[in-house]
């Protein structure tokens, strides 16, 4: 299941209320590729970053809940990897379980609530990448208007512990969750018989290059996720290459 979230006059109304802060729309240098950042809900770390967009886990404890916040300058997909969660919007609440997607467009505030007694683990996909670029409205532990974590939040990264692909072989696997997880460059359809038709139930989001599925004419480009079955059922590249991430059982 995918489910799109757009602004509303709501969202607008409620980031006009806040101080506006332009530090959010400058580039963010830092290197996150080293580091694991601490939060009060759990804990966070980039996975991959190209040019486009930037690839996070996210692991939320029990009962534990992200700031309802928003990214004025970049659009965010969620795909539950484990667990179930409650994500809230000012005007609506939607319950996602492993393998639910949500598509949040820039300026729409959200919040993330897990719901399970053993956490829960997200996948989190920004387009572009820049941390900084984040407005909260509101928040359990005390962090409403503040920029993005720093400082001791910062922490070194165990490579055994959190596993990433900055340095992965194109053929490595990592298991996040219930899913596995894997990178996969498709330059020409007879890659769809040797790779897609290898896995099953999943998805697969868009990392560079863009893509056609089926008979849609309807481009997916990077930060977008589709369901494995419509690659399955053919697509056309919209260029030389297109480099999935891919989700399956």
């Amino acid at each position: 299941m995918i489910i799109s979230i757009i602004p509303t006059k709501e969202d607008i109304e409620a980031i006009a209320d806040l101080p506006h802060d332009p530090s959010i729309e400058e580039d963010d240098l830092f290197d996150y590729s080293s580091v694991v950042i601490d939060k009060p809900w759990g804990f966070e770390y980039s996975i991959y970053k190209n040019d486009m967009l930037d690839v996070w886990l996210l692991r939320l404890e029990s009962s534990q809940q992200t700031s309802l916040h928003c990214h004025p300058g970049k659009d965010t997909s969620l795909i539950a990897l484990s667990g179930r969660l409650s994500v809230s919007t000012l005007t609506s609440t939607h319950c996602i379980s492993s393998g639910d997607t949500l598509r949040i467009a820039r300026g729409a505030f959200h919040s993330t609530l897990c719901l399970s007694n053993g956490g829960a683990l997200v996948l989190e996909c920004e387009t572009p990448a820049n941390k900084k670029n984040l407005v909260r409205y509101n928040d359990r532990y005390g962090r409403r208007g503040k920029r993005y974590e720093s400082g001791h939040f910062v922490q070194p990264r165990n490579a055994a512990l959190h596993p990433c692909f900055y340095s992965s072989a194109m053929d490595d696997i990592h298991q996040f969750g219930d899913w596995r997880c894997k990178r996969v460059v498709l330059s020409d359809s007879q890659a769809k018989d040797a790779i897609l038709d290898s896995v099953s139930e999943g998805s697969a989001l868009i990392l560079q290059g863009s893509i056609y599925c089926g008979k849609s004419r309807d481009v997916n480009s990077p930060g977008s996720v589709v369901i494995l079955n419509q690659l399955k059922d053919g697509y056309s590249l919209a260029g030389s290459t297109c480099d999935l991430l891919l989700l399956y059982r």
